[in-house]
């Protein structure tokens, strides 16, 4: 009788329910599918009424039983690559020639070398969320020696720009 439940069952409703079993989500199924998130979810309701299912999971589980090709339920995408120790990566030539047609492997050139940091050096005003007092007091000295700094090296060139100019002023008077 089981036999005939599973017989019953469409190949569209077979692939949704293996994807389900790998722990994808309506939306995800009907990415790799190539259907919309709702005729998943209708492939999905008519196979747990088949099975007699009350939950999609149970519906899934009960499937990969009665085809004798039970999934793990352990969740990792086949696209993600294991984490990479950067002292074993080998020159970036002999790399890119091994990551050909693998994701993994093109993927772990990226974890070789880690992101810069966004954000380097801690601005003195709040930025994108930031609140006021996310500087230390020598970060707030650092930055109003700076700003002094600035100032007077400003104060400067106007200086000697207006002294250059009366010079020239002199010169040709």
């Amino acid at each position: 009788m089981e036999r005939a439940r599973l017989a019953r069952l469409s190949e569209g409703q077979r692939d949704c329910l293996r994807l389900v079993l790998a722990h994808k989500s309506s939306k995800d199924i009907g990415r790799l599918l190539g259907i919309s998130n709702h005729t998943v979810d209708q492939r999905l309701k008519a196979a747990m009424r088949i099975l007699g299912a009350p939950s999609r999971v149970e519906a899934a589980q009960l499937h990969a039983a009665l085809e004798r090709t039970r999934q793990p339920l352990v969740y990792q995408m086949p696209d993600i690559a294991d984490p990479v120790v950067p002292a074993t990566i080998a020159s970036s030539a002999e790399a890119m020639g091994a990551a050909v047609g693998s994701v993994r492997e093109e993927r772990a050139l990226f974890h070789a070398f880690p992101p810069p940091d966004q954000r380097p050096l801690p601005l003195p005003l709040p930025y994108r969320g930031g609140t006021p007092d996310d500087l230390t007091a020598l970060q707030r000295l650092g930055w109003i020696l700076a700003i002094v700094m600035l100032i007077a090296l400003i104060f400067g060139i106007f200086v000697a720009g207006f002294e250059a100019l009366s010079r020239l002023g002199l010169a040709i008077g």
